[in-house]
């Protein structure tokens, strides 16, 4: 998950959030305990951390990135990267573990984002999968006012596909939140 958040630090308030952009939201844990779908959606991505964490665990990051890699961006898509790049993406292997451990331990509750009281975004994929298609969905309606933002054509790497199109949503957002912070002042 990419995350956005602008803010001013007043010398008695303390820092202040103006904005809070999430890009493809991977808050997997407010999947588990609900309902059926969301728990496959939850072992699903349980599967692929075992996959990856084990891999590293073995010497074995190019396995784990692969499962990683075709997980985000579809079966085969590993194959088609360029050595290099791979080699970068194996080099980030012992994170990407240490990512998924962290993701897989989060204990905040969906109604605590509820409490979230800043401008915000939430930016997705068109072709995204279904997982993070779900978590946006439902941070969108617990958040309140929180906006929802597809860009069509883009997966889950969209700031890597669509930076234009993913800075430019980020850019209105900011500027959206400015202009009602200063309304309000």
């Amino acid at each position: 998950m990419t995350l956005s958040l602008t803010h001013t630090v007043d010398p008695v308030k303390g820092a202040r959030s103006h904005s809070l952009t999430l890009i493809e939201p991977v808050a997997v844990h407010i999947l588990r305990g609900r309902g059926f779908f969301d728990r496959s959606f939850h072992g699903e991505f349980v599967s692929v951390a075992k996959t990856v964490t084990q891999s590293v665990m073995a010497g074995k990051s190019a396995e784990g990135m692969e499962r990683f890699v075709d997980y985000w961006n579809g079966d085969g898509s590993w194959r088609e990267m360029r050595a290099q790049h791979q080699a970068e993406l194996c080099r980030h292997a012992p994170q990407v573990a240490r990512d998924f451990a962290a993701l897989l331990t989060e204990a905040t509750p969906i109604g605590a984002y509820g409490r979230l009281v800043v401008p915000t975004l939430i930016i997705r994929g068109g072709k995204t999968l279904p997982i993070t298609r779900r978590i946006s969905d439902l941070l969108g309606a617990t958040i309140p006012g929180a906006g929802l933002a597809t860009i069509a054509r883009a997966g889950h790497m969209l700031t890597a596909s669509h930076p234009t199109e993913t800075a430019d949503m980020i850019a209105d957002h900011i500027a959206r939140a400015n202009t009602t912070l200063a309304l309000a002042a």
